[in-house]
């Protein structure tokens, strides 16, 4: 898929998109990997992960600070989540669609927190990370050093 299409898209519109299909193949009568109660074991993990990505998006939103990843930045985030991780918008994600994947039972649906991880980490993070490094030069690589991508 080319990736000016994706970045038109965004990883908001691809992270439903991955929730719509993970539904309508759970409705599918695929026989499941796991069965209830078992299934169940998903619902901390999307929790947790929605936890996650809202309260690195409320970061940026008290800051001012533009959620678009080809967006200019404004504010390089260190603190918080930002410690931990330099994406918990996108680890959040992941870690939800994880749980989604468990909640429907189809093993099938473990594909798309896969595909999405590498979409955001292959495309959208590079872009980012540009932005960043040219905004912020050497506050961001010393941020880079310290901090990893993911956890």
């Amino acid at each position: 898929m080319n990736s000016q299409i994706l970045f038109k898209i965004g990883p908001p519109n691809l992270y439903k998109t991955c929730i719509i299909l993970m539904l309508m193949i759970g409705v599918l009568p695929i026989k499941p990997i796991i069965g209830f109660p078992w299934n169940l074991l998903g619902l901390p993990i999307l929790f947790f992960g929605i936890y996650v990505s809202l309260k690195a998006k409320k970061q940026f939103k008290k800051s001012k600070t533009p959620i678009l990843p080809n967006a200019s930045p404004i504010q390089l985030h260190q603190n918080g989540l930002y410690k931990f991780t330099r994406n918990p918008m996108y680890l959040g994600i992941v870690t939800g669609l994880i749980g989604i994947a468990l909640l429907t039972t189809r093993v099938i649906n473990f594909v798309f927190p896969i595909i999405y991880f590498f979409i955001m980490d292959r495309l959208f993070i590079i872009t980012e990370e540009a932005n960043l490094k040219k905004e912020f030069g050497k506050q961001f690589l010393d941020y880079k050093r310290q901090t990893r991508r993911w956890i």
